[in-house]
């Protein structure tokens, strides 16, 4: 699962990515729970007694070149315009699209602050849309600004400074997750959807500590906030990917 990094890194590749190397343009979006966001640098901008499931959208466009670095991991460097989305949906829901966010803030069934990031790219004053709360204007105005900007980086391309973009979050074996029935039971909530306080009270076995503390620590690498925290559409992907077919039922795996 790839993650959007504003995180410098702490050193360059061994070869220097050029501009010639990056591809074509392309869109992505991410949404992120509050942990994955922080881990990887945007932390949001949320009040605390806000009521409603909290998440940071990122909507980008990019041109990148997919690279390798010390370590055997992998990176996307290039340049990017960046729409980063803190949300907090009244309805608890997890919204995926940024015409979804900003029809909810336009009915008052969402709060949605921005900041609009242009990286990789050495303009000194970009003109960049100036609003700090998404609505269907301001999406409008986002869309705009994305045509303009691509136009004026694919004008002048020897002003791009490709910079990290993109990192890809390490595989679950790394952290030992998949040695526990507790991290398993957990990886299977987590792709249906279910928060940890459900996750928990499923599991038969409420004595185990071991396992629960195996579900907990899973929820926390995860998926972050409260118990009553739901992962988002993304991570529950990320999940059903890692558990690589298998299917649990009660305590038994089969």
């Amino acid at each position: 699962m790839w993650l959007p990094s504003n995180i410098p890194p702490q050193h360059a590749p061994e070869d220097k990515v050029t501009q010639s190397q990056l591809n074509a343009w392309a869109q992505n979006s991410y949404a992120l729970s509050l942990s994955e966001a922080a881990s990887v640098g945007y932390t949001g901008v949320f009040t605390g007694d806000a009521k409603g499931h909290q998440s940071v959208f990122v909507g980008e466009v990019s041109r990148y070149v997919e690279i390798a670095v010390a370590g055997g991991r992998r990176e996307r460097w290039g340049v990017a315009l960046r729409l980063v989305v803190s949300v907090t949906d009244f309805d608890g829901a997890v919204s995926l699209t940024l015409p979804m966010i900003a029809a909810k803030v336009e009915v008052g069934r969402a709060s949605a602050a921005t900041s609009v990031l242009l990286q990789g790219f050495k303009e000194p004053n970009p003109k960049l849309p100036a609003f700090e709360v998404l609505t269907v204007e301001h999406y409008g105005d986002w869309v705009k600004a994305v045509s303009e900007i691509q136009q004026k980086i694919e004008d002048t391309p020897d002003m791009i400074d490709p910079v990290r973009l993109s990192v890809l979050a390490a595989p679950l074996k790394e952290t030992a997750l998949e040695s526990d029935i507790g991290h398993v039971w957990a990886l299977a909530e987590i792709a249906q959807g279910k928060s940890l306080a459900d996750a928990l009270e499923r599991y038969s076995d409420s004595e185990d500590g071991h396992i629960q503390g195996g579900i907990t620590e899973t929820y926390r690498l995860l998926v972050g906030g409260e118990k009553d925290t739901t992962p988002n559409e993304s991570t529950q992907v990320f999940a059903h990917e890692e558990l690589h077919g298998l299917h649990v039922r009660t305590t038994h795996i089969f």
